[in-house]
């Protein structure tokens, strides 16, 4: 999943993450697809990226606090997404990262920041955590090692779509995805029979996972497609 088809786009714990910054590292790069939602009270029809990352406190049961953000995907100048990232390098993006080839979102994948997470309440009482800033690792900063073995959902081929790791999203997140016009292309092409140059079935390769040092558009860190 590559920008260059971007460039022109203008959590699931009961226990809150706990506020503060915190070092974290991303374990999780989904595509969600188009989905509709709202902005401004107004009905919104946008793609979708959905972050996760694991941070550096622990919950009652011992496993990390993890914190999810989900973004409109685009790398217009104004996004968020397109904000949240160059913070997050500490570089703005040049116009050769938005070509094909150029920067890729699956260098996110176990690499690590801080993340300034804040909260607010819910409606009905209650608060849940939620990504305010991001920022690069500081100077002798040790980046975690995601305990979770990142993946990543990517819609765009057959080539590219991890199927297990599809698999192990719950249930509501499966949904959410499937009713995607994305998935629905994706589903049909994988359907349809894939024969290599010799004729038999061209199996489906996985991508490897390169390690580097609920959808609501309007709170905190994003990724790509259009406004």
């Amino acid at each position: 999943m590559d920008l260059s088809r971007f460039k022109s786009e203008g959590g699931a714990d009961f226990e809150p993450a706990p506020a503060g910054v915190h070092n974290a590292v991303c374990y999780a790069v989904i595509d969600l697809g188009t989905q509709e939602g709202s902005y401004m009270g107004k009905p919104k029809i946008a793609p979708k990226i959905q972050l996760r990352w694991e941070i550096d406190e622990r919950r009652e049961d011992g496993k990390r606090f993890i914190i999810v953000r989900s973004y409109t995907a685009s790398m217009h100048e104004k996004a968020s997404l397109r904000h949240h990232l160059e913070a997050w390098r500490g570089l703005a993006f040049k116009d050769a990262d938005l070509q094909p080839g150029g920067f890729s979102m699956r260098k996110l994948l176990g690499a690590g920041c801080q993340i300034q997470i804040v909260h607010n309440e819910k409606e009905g009482g209650g608060v849940y955590g939620n990504i305010a800033a991001i920022m690069k690792l500081g100077k002798g900063m040790k980046p975690l090692t995601p305990e979770i073995e990142p993946f990543m959902i990517d819609l765009e081929s057959p080539q590219t779509f991890d199927r297990e790791a599809y698999a192990m999203l719950s249930e509501t997140m499966q949904l959410t995805i499937a009713k995607s016009p994305e998935y629905q292309a994706l589903m049909g092409r994988l359907k349809a029979p894939a024969k290599a140059a010799n004729g038999a079935h061209a199996p489906t390769q996985k991508p490897p996972v390169v390690h580097t040092d609920d959808l609501d558009d309007e709170i905190p860190f994003e990724l790509p497609r259009a406004a």
